[in-house]
């Protein structure tokens, strides 16, 4: 049996995966040497995220960051998803004796520890073609797809626009406001949620949520990228299409249950990692894929086959600041 210090040291690591709006929604049994992960129903948005979608995004999220933490202890870690399993359960991680880790896996374990989310505009330089093309292998990999739009893509132009349209709608929206402003204030003293901008705390709530919404300025292209024509509408064009700079990365699923929920977070969570690798920063545009029907235009207009789940924008420039997590006795408990 695998010792308290090691399995906590894992956990430490897991609680690090990303989460809507830094909410944290997960709960965590240890019993012996396995890890069985749920959805905490405190910490789901309610209004914005009534089906527990983005909850179950952020929980395969922590599956996939406990993974490779597990490696870094030279463990192997068996996952069995559970997406209708009994007592909520969403996932269980065996833990076992493994052969030493890789170079690659250290890499992606340091990577858990450090990654952070950017909030700020992305430089515009040229993503890899080589290193867009290692992102979209991970996400196939764990059984989803990466659509890439770089600045030069007519189909980024339509995607922008959805975003743009999602902001203004979530921005009047009163209980999606007041809902998203529970998570969202000054950092200290907290354990979870987004910190607001600087001179944002002591506004109105409309105002606050209009201001950490405005994410499309964030993700345009540059003027001349703007004006080099249309790549193929699902981004699937030649990796010398990503020259423009920064990209928009679609992750997408064949279906939308809540298999294809935990699918998709372990998959963004291996692509995140593997992006901060390769030097890359990212940023979320959660609320396009929040609203039904943006949503549903996105699918409509790109001609999508499967279901748009996280869209994120992949290029280089500064992380944000490391955002806080709660203690890895505040997620788990244990039994047997």
């Amino acid at each position: 049996m695998l010792s308290t210090e090691v399995i906590e040291r894992v956990l430490a690591t897991a609680v690090r995966a990303p989460s809507v709006h830094n909410t944290q929604p997960w709960q965590v049994t240890v019993r012996g040497d396995a890890i069985e992960v749920r959805a905490d129903p405190a910490r789901t948005l309610r209004h914005t995220d009534p089906q527990g979608r983005e909850a179950t995004i952020s929980c395969g999220a922590l599956v996939d960051h406990a993974v490779v933490a597990a490696r870094r202890e030279g463990l192997d870690a068996q996952v069995v998803l559970l997406p209708d399993g009994p007592e909520g359960r969403l996932a269980r991680i065996v833990l076992s004796q493994g052969p030493a880790p890789s170079a690659s896996e250290l890499e992606l374990s340091v990577a858990a520890v450090h990654r952070r989310t950017s909030r700020t505009l992305l430089d515009d330089l040229a993503v890899d073609g080589a290193v867009a093309q290692s992102l979209q292998a991970v996400v196939a990999d764990a059984q989803a797809h990466l659509v890439l739009l770089p600045a030069s893509s007519a189909a980024r132009g339509i995607v922008l626009r959805e975003v743009e349209r999602a902001e203004r709608l979530a921005s009047e929206d009163e209980v999606g406001t007041t809902e998203e402003a529970v998570w969202s204030g000054p950092a200290q003293g907290r354990e979870d949620g987004v910190p607001v901008a600087d001179g944002w705390e002591n506004r109105p709530a409309r105002e606050a949520r209009a201001g950490s919404r405005r994410l499309t300025d964030r993700f345009r292209a540059s003027p001349d990228a703007q004006e080099q024509g249309s790549a193929d509408a699902q981004g699937r064009g030649s990796p010398d299409a990503q020259e423009h700079g920064a990209v928009l990365a679609l992750l997408t699923t064949p279906a939308d249950t809540a298999q294809d929920w935990l699918v998709a977070g372990r998959a963004l969570s291996r692509m995140l990692l593997t992006a901060s690798v390769h030097g890359l920063a990212a940023s979320f545009a959660t609320t396009v894929l929040e609203n039904p029907t943006t949503r549903h235009e996105v699918v409509r207009s790109l001609g999508l086959v499967g279901a748009p789940q996280m869209l994120v924008q992949l290029g280089y420039g500064e992380p944000g600041p490391r955002s806080s997590r709660r203690p890895v006795t505040g997620t788990q408990t244990r039994s047997g």
